[in-house]
């Protein structure tokens, strides 16, 4: 839901078994609040942590560093108008951000075929 639809539908001081939530900046809201500990299971997707003097790495630089390069090296043969380099390292990081995005596709399934499931209310 909505935030807004959250605080419509279930009041501030609502409490028992959480049936829906919403997304506040980084925090979770649940409609009602939960009256007791509940185990859930969360499923999110990663931001890839930015480069810099206190960050000398990341995920994506450690597990698959092709896609640094190649990125860095298509919008270096741009700057240099050198057209045909900038196609092939551009065709070169479309290759290597397919495999990346297999790798997650895998890792998140099991390698299992995917379903559709109906959505469930938490």
């Amino acid at each position: 839901m909505t935030l807004s639809e959250l605080r419509n539908t279930f009041s501030a001081n609502a409490a028992g078994r959480p049936q829906n939530y919403a997304v506040s900046g980084e925090t979770i809201l649940f409609g009602p609040a939960p009256d007791a500990a509940y185990a859930g299971r969360l499923t999110y997707i990663q931001t890839i942590p930015a480069l810099g003097d206190s960050q000398a790495t990341n995920w994506l630089l450690t597990d698959h560093p092709d896609v640094y390069l190649y990125g860095a090296l298509h919008e270096l043969h741009l700057l240099m108008f050198d057209e045909s380099r900038a196609a092939l390292y551009d065709g070169k990081l479309r290759q290597a951000a397919g495999e990346l995005l297999d790798s997650a596709i895998r890792r998140t399934s099991g390698g299992a075929p995917i379903r559709i499931r109906a959505p469930s209310v938490v």
